[in-house]
């Protein structure tokens, strides 16, 4: 009876620790955030009533911001696919361009900002600017 009583007993422990042993972990990433209020300001260095294109320099300042940004990354000039700029993470960034092709040329500006879990936002902006090359 003894050997009995010490099998049930092993037998119920061994069963109880197979059932807590084998509980599912449940994992929960949260919410998705894409970022929002994403906004590009482009300020053209030099630009003024009689320069409306800049001075000569080529050079655009842009400033990003918005809300839940975690990195971003921007493309200054659409036809080459591979110019891509890595932003630092930031909520507001700044970053100067400056193009290198004489005359008045107009530039698509696009930003990709990442928020939680990789969801994102793309904003896209049209800036002209002036390049004087010295020969």
């Amino acid at each position: 009876m003894k050997t009995n009583i010490k099998y049930n007993f092993g037998l119920f422990f061994l069963l109880l620790f197979v059932v807590t042993a084998c509980s599912e972990e449940n994992y929960s990433f949260g919410d998705l955030k894409a970022p929002n209020n994403v906004v590009i300001d482009a300020v053209i260095v030099g630009k003024d009533a009689t320069h409306p294109d800049g001075d000569g320099s080529g050079k655009v300042n842009f400033t990003v911001s918005g809300n839940n940004i975690l990195g971003a990354k921007i493309d200054y000039n659409n036809t080459d696919p591979n110019d891509w700029v890595i932003l630092p993470n930031s909520n507001k960034v700044t970053a100067t361009f400056k193009t290198e092709t004489a005359g008045v040329n107009t530039y698509t500006v696009t930003l990709i900002a990442s928020g939680v879990g990789g969801a994102s936002t793309t904003v896209t902006t049209t800036v002209t600017v002036l390049t004087v090359k010295a020969i």
